[in-house]
């Protein structure tokens, strides 16, 4: 009986204040065909650059639209159409390593996710760097791990957040802030396509010798949107403190991301914003009409302010209380959608690039609480410098993903800030 009354009134407070909505938005330096030459050699790749919102967009179409391509191959708005600075297709392609010569969205992805990703070279470089960019795949619902992905709908601390091994957290750095906290499905998907050891980035980049000092553009749209932004995060903390095979400032990195659902807390884009959104080294593109970047719900609660009061009433303790109520009826749900089965795909993956590093620097879970706070707060924003583009609510059809598809970013990114070099 107390169960069931507790269960009811965590959901009638949850309903009551899921409803919420918050986006974070910068201010956006003033658009630029080309930015400024100089600052790559001096170490400042910094501003908005159209060139290279254009070319990004480009790369996560490549990957976006492979079923597309597959059922209509003459239709050219499926195809990418890079700048030709960066030639016509990936240096390397983990589809192709997993399924060479097939278009198979569906199973061409790796590991638990069935995740995917290019890296593509600019062919000359600028002012001595290297250029590389990185660009992550979206949902693809034709494959149920990577459309699960978004069903993990609970949160895990920015810091010391992913299980692995077992009963152990991984020092895996998001942010460096307490209270940050980062949509559990997607920190766990970068997690995996970050470490595979067959196909992940940091193998790729540290054997394949992306040479240190090169500039590093990162990219994706829908989930890879959110988790283009882990990854920028995670490199960010990871070359700062020298770990996983990446040096101090090993890379100038950046990124653009399109139709971003909320990756994380209010702390969370905070953070980010510190390390990239407010010095121009990220900015997100959605669109007005896109129904992706609204979610996952924000669930907000008076006690949210608790967790920044260095001393807390009675008050506002019972607050808290209340809402970790609320948390438990949204872990309920997640658990419904197998979240525990996630994890277990994360904690069990064996297979992971530098592996020994990863177990000897893990935590055991209890200890976890004396180096950051629970997470508790679902607060999610976007995180990034904010730069809409206007949907037209007369296009579409009877498509209601016509507004989140790629191509259509590309034709309103087009259309309303320029169509670069």
């Amino acid at each position: 009986m107390q169960i069931t009354a507790r269960i009811g009134a965590s959901i009638f407070i949850m309903l009551t204040w899921v409803a919420s909505y918050a986006n974070a938005e910068q201010e956006v330096p003033t658009t630029t065909q080309g930015g400024n030459p100089e600052n790559a050699q001096s170490g400042n790749i910094s501003g908005f650059n159209l060139q290279e919102l254009h070319d990004a967009l480009e790369f996560c179409l490549d990957l976006d639209s492979e079923d597309d391509r597959a059922t209509s191959p003459d239709d050219q708005k499926f195809y990418p159409h890079p700048s030709n600075d960066w030639g016509p297709k990936p240096i390397y392609d983990s589809r192709q390593e997993v399924l060479p010569g097939k278009i198979d969205p569906a199973h061409n992805g790796f590991d638990e996710f069935k995740n995917a990703w290019t890296l593509w070279k600019k062919a000359v470089p600028v002012n001595g760097r290297a250029v590389y960019a990185i660009a992550i795949r979206g949902t693809v619902f034709a494959s149920q791990p990577s459309a699960f992905e978004n069903l993990i709908l609970t949160t895990s601390s920015a810091r010391f957040g992913i299980e692995h091994p077992k009963n152990k957290y991984a020092d895996i750095t998001f942010s460096d802030i307490d209270g940050a906290e980062v949509h559990t499905g997607f920190s766990y998907a970068t997690f995996s396509v970050l470490f595979d050891a067959e196909y992940g980035v940091l193998r790729t980049l540290i054997e394949q010798k992306v040479p240190p000092g090169s500039i590093l553009l990162i990219t994706g749209h829908s989930q890879g949107a959110a988790m283009a932004t882990l990854m920028h995060a995670f490199l960010y903390y990871t070359m700062q403190q020298g770990k996983y095979g990446l040096s101090k400032n090993q890379y100038l990195v950046k990124s653009y991301v399109f139709a971003q659902p909320k990756p994380g807390n209010v702390q969370f884009a905070m953070s980010f914003s510190e390390i990239a959104g407010a010095k121009g080294l990220s900015y997100v593109i959605n669109n007005t009409l896109d129904p992706v970047p609204l979610v996952p719900l924000s669930l907000e609660f008076f006690a949210d302010v608790e967790m920044v009061m260095p001393e807390p009433t009675a008050f506002w303790k019972l607050l808290r209380g209340v809402n970790n109520l609320v948390n438990d009826v949204r872990t309920g749900v997640a658990d419904v959608f197998n979240q525990e089965a996630a994890r277990k795909r994360a904690f069990t993956h064996e297979h992971l690039f530098r592996k020994d590093e990863i177990k000897a620097a893990a935590i055991p879970m209890d200890e976890a609480s004396k180096i950051r706070p629970e997470p508790v707060s679902q607060t999610y924003v976007s995180a990034g410098a904010l730069i809409p583009v206007r949907g037209n609510p007369n296009e579409g059809g009877n498509d209601v993903f016509y507004q989140h598809h790629s191509p259509t970013y590309r034709d309103l990114v087009a259309s309303q800030l320029g169509s670069g070099n």
